[in-house]
């Protein structure tokens, strides 16, 4: 058996040093993905395609197609039976030995596909093949625009490779050949959409973290990020850098009006991670921003976002609707992650601005405390998404409330209906004097942690519960 691996279409119109050096990285892409094969198949690359051959009694087929399919920089594969090419007859019999049960009853064409110098035309070789399996299979005929079933033979100057099926590839350029970027990583449809899409253009890609809801968001992120890493980033495997970004989003509720949290914070995000990226010596930061998706990401927003870049953003998903960024995840079997990726709900705001005043932007910024993202870079975690670890730490849940429960709403002024209804008395201490404020309570009580999503509430009751309160619980609401 030998696999016939089409490079992807665009390689072809480089230049010849370029093409060498993109057929080279997919090469060793390619090694980096089968290694558990590496023993039992050969690679051989041409100018034209690569070829995997082996025996198809000792390797596991189906294992080394589903991995071909997860590669950047190959267009499509061709799974094949090599013989010599003998003539036109033994080419027929070839065909119905493999294809008969396949093409009977079925509407069906002939593709023909040579390289090297022969005395017949490709066209020559399809007439006689079509009309061949015509004649000796039953209950066919030929149809050449909308066939059931497309038989594909190439001849490749003395060898005959009689192709099993045509497997669409990931198509894009290979892992490592266009640098290396930072994408700022959630665990949402958008930043996953978006480091997938700069992967496929080739670049080796590192996920820049911030955790604003605590344990159970960073889990979350780092099971996503390995997940992308280990499906679609052969050549690659990366780091995720993890920054403690709470002490921001405590700053802003301080100092910031609430209507501009959302384009302060992401200012804030940008700027740190130009920090991480110079540091790390990346090419470029990339971002999940969809346009008009949310309150900071208008026309007007970005552009005040983006003010306070002094390196390349890059934003891939930007023009893209909703539904298309949906529809990639599913196709990269992301969809099930983001979907149950905790919601933080440190920063939202009753009406936040969809057209800020860059002016009013430093006017806020002015009272906050820059001197903060100095010290997050130095408490910025770098792991090796290969070797990493995920750490879990579980808080008690509830989901229903007694009168007797002694709940602690942890909104800083929001007001809000709760679920649990209104007989039900509730202490107010706002998120950013928590950590303060809890340690004064009488620690004989059990207190139960309530925010509207529930993110907020765990990560202060994760961090209260590491300096040994363990009189804390956290409302979620039942499903």
């Amino acid at each position: 058996m030998k696999i016939i691996v089409k490079y992807f279409s665009e390689i072809f119109v480089k230049s010849r040093p370029v093409r060498r050096k993109m057929v080279q990285t997919l090469q060793e892409n390619v090694e980096i993905a089968l290694h558990d094969y590496l023993s039992e198949i050969k690679i051989k690359s041409s100018w034209a395609n690569m070829s995997i051959s082996f025996d198809e009694t000792n390797v596991d087929k189906e294992g080394i197609l589903s991995m071909l399919e997860k590669i950047a920089g190959i267009h499509f594969f061709l799974p094949a039976y090599e013989y010599p090419f003998v003539d036109f007859e033994d080419t027929l019999n070839k065909i119905i030995q493999h294809c008969e049960t396949e093409i009977e009853g079925k509407r069906f064409c002939v593709r023909v596909k040579r390289s090297g110098k022969h005395d017949f035309k490709s066209t020559d070789l399809e007439r006689f093949l079509g009309g061949g399996l015509l004649r000796k299979i039953k209950n066919t005929r030929v149809d050449l625009h909308h066939p059931e079933k497309t038989v594909i033979v190439e001849i490749q100057n003395e060898k005959l490779y009689v192709v099993e099926k045509r497997i669409p590839g990931r198509m894009g350029f290979p892992i490592g050949t266009q640098g290396k970027v930072l994408s700022l990583i959630s665990g949402g449809f958008d930043s996953c959409v978006s480091s997938y899409l700069m992967m496929n253009k080739g670049c080796k890609v590192d996920y820049l973290f911030f955790n604003l809801g605590g344990n159970d968001h960073e889990k979350g992120v780092k099971e996503i990020v390995k997940y992308l890493s280990d499906n679609f980033s052969h050549g690659y495997h990366g780091n995720i850098f993890c920054v403690p970004f709470n002490d921001v989003v405590e700053e802003l509720h301080r100092h910031v009006h609430p209507r501009y949290h959302g384009v302060v914070l992401k200012r804030m995000m940008i700027r740190m991670a130009e920090k991480v990226q110079l540091k790390h010596h990346h090419e470029a930061i990339v971002t999940g921003e969809s346009l008009a998706q949310v309150a900071s990401q208008t026309l007007t927003n970005l552009a005040v976002i983006q003010q306070v870049a002094t390196q390349l953003i890059m934003r891939p998903v930007l023009a893209m609707q909703k539904e298309e960024i949906i529809h990639v995840t599913q196709k990269i079997d992301t969809e099930k992650f983001s979907r149950v990726i905790p919601e933080y709900c440190g920063i939202s705001s009753h009406k936040p601005s969809t057209k800020a005043n860059l002016e009013r932007i430093l006017e806020e910024e002015e009272k906050f405390d820059m001197s903060i993202l100095d010290e997050l870079l130095e408490e910025t975690q770098k792991q090796s998404i290969k070797n990493m670890t995920i750490e879990y730490f579980n808080i008690p849940l509830v989901s229903e409330i007694q009168e007797t429960d002694n709940v602690i709403d942890i909104h800083e002024n929001e007001q809000h209906v709760y679920p649990f209804g209104d007989n039900i008395k509730v202490e107010k201490i706002a998120f950013i004097d928590l950590l303060e404020q809890f340690p004064k309570l009488p620690q004989d009580k059990n207190y139960i942690f309530y925010c509207e999503k529930g993110q907020r509430s765990k990560h202060y009751a994760e961090v209260l519960s590491k300096q040994g309160f363990e009189n804390i619980k956290v409302f979620e609401k039942s499903l």
